[in-house]
């Protein structure tokens, strides 16, 4: 999420109703927050309880933050580890075959290391779409 920098020579034209408006703040928080303007108007009271709103979403939101990094760092754990068993199993199996070969027999060589190569990368664009795939679903469910 990108923040925005404030202008704030735009900001003297803008009222206080807006600014809670375009806040991030939930409705029954802003409906708090306009029925108490509306019926004490913009007093000191009504600042603290709009400061003490403002700092419970931004760290609501730092704990959802915190946990979605958590999420992350597990699932890419275990996305790794299933990664590097495929390359150890792939390496194993390679070894073996060429361990079967002549020495001499290079063109069933190259094509088991061209094979072992497009597999080597066919690993790894899975391990990529499915870290993207979680990436997206972690982004959604911070808004």
């Amino acid at each position: 999420m990108a923040i925005k920098k404030l202008n704030y020579k735009k900001m003297k034209n803008i009222s206080i109703r807006e600014i809670i408006e375009k806040s991030f703040l939930g409705k029954e928080q802003k409906k708090q927050l306009f029925d108490e303007l509306e019926s004490e108007g913009e007093t000191q009271k009504f600042f603290e309880h709009f400061d003490k709103f403002l700092v419970g979403a931004i760290e609501q939101k730092e704990r959802k933050l915190d946990e979605v990094i958590r999420e992350f760092k597990v699932v890419n754990s275990g996305l790794e580890k299933e990664k590097e068993e495929k390359i150890k199993a792939l390496e194993q199996k390679t070894e073996k075959i060429l361990a079967g070969l002549k020495i001499d027999d290079m063109d069933k060589k190259e094509k088991i290391w061209d094979g072992y190569y497009k597999e080597i990368e066919r690993i790894y664009e899975k391990y990529e779409e499915q870290i993207k795939s979680i990436i997206t679903k972690l982004k959604m469910s911070l808004i």
